[in-house]
Parts: structure tokens; C-alpha cells; sequence
């Protein structure tokens, strides 16, 4: 199918899902790009929170993301573009750069696929365990593939205090990996990460994540000594398993799970749409020879930080010129920001 058909079947299913909702709805759409064996784009599905319509598309090539782009522009409300560039452009700012080009700025909002990816795992994880009323601490995890969401994931785990394994195909990879997170994480973290070939626990693993791009060659190494029926495998890198080795799998009763990174974009969308921007608002208000600044602002000593600079409702505290709050106020301090707050909900009709 061409990407025009594409497009225009995406079209005619997108007007069905608006009519079937008795809500106004705003349209936000994702384009991301991926390492994958994926030969050309495909679209991710539709998905709903408050009042939006979220639906996006993979790319591989910057021809592809600039006709998508192009098909959707003047009809849906907000674009979130994935300013991390892995395949298949020729610039390292190639998504960006064309949708800049294309849709409005006023439309236009960037996000990082393998964080959103990352947060999403993280919330996995934690909810497996929380299910069984586990900590994620002290748990033994092996992450295979050490690219750039793998090594992200490991050392996400780690700082929760997991006993963290890596395998990949590079042996002087592995190693640097395992040096260098060791190197940053926490003081306080006694964990470590380690290469799974000198993983010498009786234990068994209680989560495999895969983050690779090709099936592995064999589960034969991992299956006959570390997985049993309580050993969870997700699925990050998506084609990660061959089919014969997801049928053994489930076979064997392992828990098999594919990463679902749609909450995950979801919350960051609502978050996006709901916050103010620093950047817009009045910087500064002088009430009664007091500053008053918008939260997000580093100010001097006895400038008061507020939530709202126009809708003031509280007080974050009153700046202690190191970039810190006072430990302290005055009851005339105290005055002064509660006179402030009802002066301006009075100034805007509160």
C-alpha cells in the first residue's frame, strides 16, 4: 500500500472515531522515528484522554515524515515531534528541522522517544512488583541490548536498587557500560551493575528486558538456569523474540509482555497542554516595594516566588539569594504575601 492510500485510510478511520464521540475534542498527533527492521512507516493507534484524540506515526525517512506532516497540518491541533534522530535522515535535526518547516509553531510541541519509552518501562516495572507487594529493590534484572534505552533502563533500575546484569554482542561495550554506571550512580546505592556472564546468584532472574532490534539467536544461555514461570520478559525493542521462541515461552508459562508506552505518552501530552510556560508569563510584579516572580524564577534575596503571577493562590517562599528559600518568615512577610494573593484575585475577579 502506498502512503497516500495509507494516509487516506487513516483520514477515513480518524472522521469515524470523531463521530463517534459526543465531545469536542482536540487532535494531537505523534511522528517519532525508531531503530527497527521495519521497511517503512506505519501508524500507532488512536488513543483517548480528557478531551483529545491522540494518534501518530513511526517514520523512517524524512520524505515520509514530510508528507504525513503535510496530510494532517490543518487538521489537527497539536503535533508532538520526536526531536531524537536514530534512522534514515540525512541531518541530526531532520524530524525537527521539516516540521518546523511545516506546521505552525503555535501547533508544534517536542518530546524524546526513548525517555517517554524509558518512564514508561519504569512504571512497568513498579507495578508488577507493587502487584505482588514487592519493592523493586534488591530484585535481579537482566536488560539485553545496551544501546541507548538500554543503558538508560539500567541505570534507571539501578538507582532503585536493583542488581542489574547487561548483555550485548560488544565486549568492550559491556565493560564501559558497567564502568561508567557504576561510576554515576547514587553514593548511597550499594547495587551494581555487571556483565551476565559473571552473574554467579543462585537465583533466579526476575525480569528480562529486551531492548535489542534482531531476534536473539538462542534463549538457551538465560532459559535452562535463570527463567522459570515467575520470570517476567518485556518486550522493549519490539521484534525482539523470534516466533518460535514466543511459543516456547508461553508454553513454559513464562510471563511475556509486550511495553505499552501509550499512558506513558498520554500523561505527557495532558501534562503539556495543562502547564503554563515560564517563558510567556510576566516576569516580575513590584507590590508595596516587594518583587513577586512566576514559579520557575531564580530570584534575588527577599524576592517572593509565587504560583500564578497573574491568578496569585500561594506562596512557594521568599528567595534567600543563594537560590534557596528562607528557612523563616516574618508575620509581616507573611502580610505582605497574603495582601499580594487577594490583591490579585481581585484584579482578576476571584
Amino acid at each position: 500500500m502506498s502512503i497516500k492510500d495509507s494516509i487516506q485510510g487513516k483520514l477515513i478511520e480518524l472522521k469515524e472515531v470523531i463521530n463517534n464521540l459526543d465531545i469536542d475534542t482536540n487532535l494531537v498527533f505523534t511522528i517519532g522515528n525508531t531503530m527497527s527492521t521495519a521497511s517503512s512507516f506505519y501508524f500507532t493507534p488512536f488513543r483517548f484522554k480528557d478531551n483529545f484524540v491522540l494518534f501518530g506515526a513511526i517514520v523512517f525517512s524524512e520524505s515520509e515524515a514530510e508528507e504525513l506532516l503535510l496530510a494532517f497540518k490543518d487538521i489537527v491541533n497539536i503535533f508532538f515531534v520526536d526531536v531524537e534522530v536514530k534512522a534514515g535522515f540525512n541531518s541530526a535535526n531532520g524530524l525537527e528541522k521539516i516540521a518546523r518547516k511545516v506546521i505552525l509553531h503555535e501547533k508544534l510541541n517536542w518530546y524524546k522517544g526513548n525517555d517517554v519509552t524509558l518512564e514508561a518501562l519504569d512504571l512497568t516495572v513498579c507495578n508488577y512488583f507493587e502487584q505482588k507487594m514487592e519493592a523493586v529493590y534488591d530484585k535481579n534484572i537482566l536488560v539485553i541490548g545496551i544501546g541507548n534505552i538500554g543503558t538508560k533502563i539500567a541505570l534507571r533500575l539501578l538507582e532503585r536498587g536493583s542488581n542489574i546484569k547487561i548483555h550485548g554482542n560488544n565486549i568492550e561495550k559491556n565493560k564501559a557500560v558497567c564502568s561508567v554506571l557504576n561510576q554515576i550512580k547514587p553514593k548511597g546505592t550499594s547495587s551494581i551493575v555487571e556483565i551476565f556472564k559473571s552473574f554467579n546468584s543462585k537465583n533466579k532472574l526476575d525480569i528480562i528486558i529486551l531492548t535489542h532490534t534482531h531476534p536473539l539467536s538462542s534463549l538457551n544461555e538465560f532459559y535452562d538456569k535463570f527463567i522459570d514461570e515467575k520470570t517476567l520478559i518485556i518486550d522493549v525493542g519490539k521484534g525482539c523474540l523470534s516466533e518460535i521462541q514466543i511459543k516456547t515461552l508461553i508454553k513454559n508459562n513464562v510471563l511475556l509482555k509486550r511495553l505499552d508506552i501509550g499512558e506513558s505518552i498520554l500523561n505527557l501530552v495532558s501534562l503539556r497542554n495543562k502547564s503554563l510556560n515560564i517563558f510567556e508569563e510576566s516576569e516580575k510584579i513590584n507590590f508595596r516595594g516587594h518583587v513577586f516572580l512566576q514559579k520557575g524564577s531564580l530570584g534575588e534575596k527577599n524576592d517572593i516566588i509565587v504560583d500564578d503571577i497573574k491568578a496569585p493562590k500561594l506562596a512557594y517562599g521568599i528567595c534567600d539569594g543563594k537560590g534557596g528559600f528562607k528557612a523563616k518568615l516574618s508575620n509581616y512577610e507573611k502580610q505582605i504575601i497574603k495582601d499580594f494573593i487577594l490583591h490579585g484575585n481581585t484584579n482578576n475577579g476571584s
